[in-house]
């Protein structure tokens, strides 16, 4: 997927599965992700993996995969919410993405931020 695909996307189940095999590095185990140390989290349903719903848990495990990969993050919310990740390194990588809706997009925005991250870190041209 592209950074303009990305950009594009909706938030919904496509999201959350690129969300969990791009950034969390999550395997898909029949109705399960399994993470690296093993650890599972029910992937669909009511009370599945949804990273891109507002007042996700999930979304919370996304910013902090981020920052234990030494993103530096930082959310600004006023009248419009806008996420900036800066990773540090050369050449540096610099993301920053306004939420379509508000506070209330404000997880697919994290989630979108994340995956543009993976591209760029594998040097801007690859697809996820």
């Amino acid at each position: 997927m592209t950074e303009e695909e990305i950009l594009e996307m909706n938030p919904g189940k496509q999201m959350g599965d690129l969300v969990a095999t791009e950034v969390m590095k999550w395997r898909r185990d029949g109705d399960h992700w399994v993470t690296p140390e093993g650890f599972c989290f029910k992937a669909d349903g009511l009370d599945g993996w949804h990273p891109w719903q507002y007042a996700s848990p999930a979304t919370w495990q996304v910013l902090e995969k981020l920052r234990a990969d030494f993103w530096c993050l930082e959310v600004h919310i006023a009248d419009t919410c806008v996420v900036k990740a800066d990773l540090l390194r050369t050449p540096p990588i610099f993301i920053s993405m306004t939420s379509r809706d508000g506070i209330k997009g404000l997880p697919e925005a994290i989630c979108k931020v994340a995956l543009i991250g993976v591209i760029r870190k594998k040097g801007g041209h690859k697809d996820v």
